[in-house]
C-alpha cells in the first residue's frame, strides 16, 4: 500500500521539479539578492 503512493509522490514531484527550479531560483533572486540565494541553493 506505501509503495503506491510514494511512486505516485515520486513522479509528481519530478514533474512538479523540473519547471520550479528555474521560477524557485529567480523568486529567490528577487527576494534575497546576492550570494545568498546561491549558496542555499
Amino acid at each position: 500500500m506505501p509503495r503506491k503512493p510514494k511512486t505516485t509522490a515520486s513522479e509528481a514531484t519530478n514533474e512538479t521539479a523540473k519547471p520550479q527550479p528555474i521560477l524557485s531560483a529567480e523568486l529567490l533572486n528577487q527576494l534575497i539578492p546576492g550570494p545568498v540565494s546561491q549558496a542555499q541553493l
